[in-house]
């Protein structure tokens, strides 16, 4: 097997695509999600051949993270009933044991040590459940200083009732760029129909891939396009037809770029998309139109995040670019999460310190410092153990 498929249960992940679709809502999946798998369908190929041509891709392109995130959001319930995805992931157990809240146990799994949490009933006291807070709480640990930025721009935004806002988001996979774009939307824009495009591999030239993303953009909101049609066709206007943005009051849009796809025309793709698509002066007037917010992902490669720096003329063209186009907001780079950071998001369960110290110790590894991806991962465990009931909080009231 691919060695970076080695860190995932796909056994796990094909049973959770065979059992919830059938071929046509998993072809509609595909398309608006993988357009580069969809596109090589054939008229005869049915669902298991179409399952496993997805599989290949996202392992032979390292997307399994990408396809995960897609079937959580779109699909909640059937991906918590066949999870985990992970290897060396296990559900919490259900017998509880005295008397520490959190006990730790090793166990030795595909030659592999692994920590198995072992959870624990204690008491709580006031604090609601986490799972009021949804979601997203599990891309909220640190990035404080992306949101403020967006924060900042985003009521000057509304305040002035811009139709459009732009942010660039950086990082490595790690990193969750997706992560941040999701957080973004449960804390701001919950009144919304998200979207995310990939820049297709065969853009090769500034018009190519100009249509490319047009027509991926209009494909995910429910339109039939043609590949060579013209771009004059693609309107704001006509993307407001769509019954998927009607009675929303925002369109978040992630633009997702990997530093290896990145060429010259780049900077130049994201000006023209600004200045020519981005235009509502031939809106009527009283046409009560959602607020699109685009986010520009540029995703590094594993060798530029593990080395820490990105190849200088990027940096140079993305520094370019953001000074063209003026109203585009640099969110930062993205950067790893400190026991520090996890500590902090630990503080809303109304945890002691002791508390918070074992938690961390079973939950993570002593490390002190991890990828986004990962905390991610355990942060999910840890609202879900604590949503059942196993682990909870004594909580001392200091009056």
């Amino acid at each position: 097997m691919h060695e970076y498929a080695e860190k995932y249960n796909i056994k796990q992940i094909r049973k959770l695509l065979s059992s919830s679709f059938n071929d046509s809502d998993f072809t509609d999946f595909v398309q608006d999600n993988f357009y580069q798998v969809y596109s090589q369908f054939g008229e005869n190929y049915n669902l298991p051949k179409k399952i496993r041509q997805l599989i290949d891709f996202v392992i032979r392109e390292q997307r399994i993270e990408d396809l995960l995130q897609a079937l959580e959001e779109d699909y909640p319930s059937f991906y918590q009933k066949f999870g985990p995805y992970h290897r060396g992931q296990s559900l919490p157990e259900s017998t509880p044991v005295a008397p520490s809240p959190v006990v730790q146990e090793t166990i030795q799994q595909d030659d592999r040590e692994q920590v198995r949490q072992i959870p624990v009933v204690s008491t709580r006291i006031g604090t609601p459940p986490l799972e009021t807070k949804g979601n997203y709480y599990k891309y909220s640990c640190d990035r404080i200083t992306q949101t403020q930025i967006f924060k900042e721009n985003y009521d000057v935004s509304e305040k002035n009732q811009l139709a459009f806002q732009f942010y660039f988001i950086k990082g490595g996979e790690r990193q969750s760029p997706y992560g941040l774009f999701t957080r973004i939307i449960y804390q701001y824009l919950s009144d919304s129909s998200s979207r995310r495009i990939f820049l297709r591999d065969d853009s090769y030239n500034l018009e190519r891939a100009y249509t490319n993303l047009l027509n991926d953009l209009f494909r995910s909101f429910g339109f039939e396009t043609n590949e060579f049609e013209s771009t004059n066709d693609f309107t704001i206007e006509k993307l407001l037809e769509s019954r998927l943005v009607s009675g929303v009051s925002y369109i978040p849009v992630e633009f997702r770029i990997y530093t290896f796809q990145w060429k010259r025309f780049i900077p130049k793709l994201i000006k023209k998309f600004t200045n020519e698509f981005c235009q509502v002066d031939h809106l009527a007037s009283n046409r009560k139109m959602p607020r699109f917010l685009f986010f520009w992902s540029i995703v590094y490669s594993e060798e530029m995040t593990s080395r820490g720096l990105t190849s200088w003329w990027i940096r140079i063209t993305l520094k370019w670019t953001l000074r063209m186009l003026s109203l585009s907001i640099d969110l930062r780079v993205l950067t790893l999460i400190f026991a520090s950071d996890i500590s902090r998001w630990l503080d809303d369960f109304g945890l002691d310190d002791a508390l918070k110290y074992q938690i961390i110790e079973s939950y993570f590894k002593q490390s002190g410092e991890y990828d986004m991806t990962e905390v991610e991962i355990a942060l999910e465990k840890i609202i879900n153990a604590y949503n059942d009931g196993y682990i909870q909080a004594e909580i001392h009231n200091k009056r």
